[in-house]
């Protein structure tokens, strides 16, 4: 019998890329472990069980309490969003002295949680990161010592900016190419929201895990004669009532599923973020990106 395969998942793109790689590897027996914090977290987990993708489907109130579930299955294999930084690495060992009593993770995989898994983060150089690599701990996305390999969209650029021994595996078929290919899925799990069109073009905000209306509200009255949209990061949970004629996008709704029906009444949409991955994704001649401050 094959082994169980456990993803765990922490904000709703990383769901679009863990069944991307289930596909690709063809993978039986999928357990789902969903982190609450993003928004409307569990009507989303009821949703994904309910369209019959996954064979389990559970959510947990910390990546931790996930991750040490994730030993209480028996064997498997786990992929997980991230393995950097000393938390990751005390909840894993401590998870595994904890379960040392029956056959648990089997192996360890990371898979891309965006376009940071290509950053170079905090412990990049200097005796930190050394000491900290010598024991182990993940000092990159894959670098964690227990880590087998890692899924990615750009395997070229993932080799050049972490020069890791870990095995690579390319995910073959791109983003933004799977969500077209799979959208009434998506939709039904993130739900299709009625967007009213006045202009020919769309204005896009995406906020980044901090939120300021006053903010918005300037950059909303530098453009004119456009529909201006509102989305904001899926970890903030709050909604928003601003004072302005826009449309608010559900925050659960990953961008890369929401620009779809954008797509489809606009013929101009501008993007605007503080360093989105929605970038790195989407690549559509109907779409510009532009980075703010």
């Amino acid at each position: 019998m094959a082994a169980k395969s456990i993803f765990i998942v922490t904000k709703p793109v990383q769901l679009i890329n863990a069944e991307n790689i289930c596909n690709q590897e063809k993978i039986g027996n999928k357990i789902l472990l969903l982190v609450d914090n993003f928004n409307d977290s569990y009507t989303i987990k009821d949703k994904i069980e309910a369209y019959g993708f996954w064979d389990y489907v559970f959510i947990f109130g910390t990546k931790e309490k996930a991750l040490y579930e994730s030993f209480l299955f028996g064997e498997v294999d786990l992929y997980v969003d991230g393995d950097v930084g000393l938390s990751f690495y005390k909840t894993f060992i401590l998870s595994k002295m904890l379960c040392a009593y029956k056959r648990n993770i089997r192996n360890l995989f990371v898979y891309e949680e965006g376009i940071g898994t290509y950053c170079k983060n905090k412990y990049n150089k200097g005796l930190k990161k050394n000491i900290l690599s010598n024991i182990g701990v993940g000092v990159f996305f894959g670098g964690f010592y227990k880590t087998k390999k890692i899924y990615v969209y750009n395997k070229e650029l993932y080799a050049y900016q972490h020069k890791s021994d870990k095995l690579i595996v390319k995910i073959n078929e791109p983003m933004f190419e799977y969500v077209i290919k799979n959208i009434t899925r998506f939709v039904e799990y993130f739900g299709d929201q009625e967007l009213l069109k006045k202009e020919k073009t769309a204005i896009v905000y995406l906020s980044n895990y901090t939120l300021s209306l006053e903010y918005i509200f300037n950059i909303y009255g530098k453009y004119k004669n456009c529909d201006f949209f509102i989305k904001l990061h899926p970890h903030i949970k709050e909604a928003i009532n601003p004072e302005f004629s826009c449309t608010v996008i559900d925050n659960k709704v990953p961008f890369e599923v929401a620009v779809f029906k954008l797509l489809l009444i606009y013929d101009d949409i501008v993007v605007l973020h503080h360093g989105s991955s929605a970038g790195y994704y989407i690549k559509n001649v109907q779409v510009s990106f532009v980075k703010i401050k």
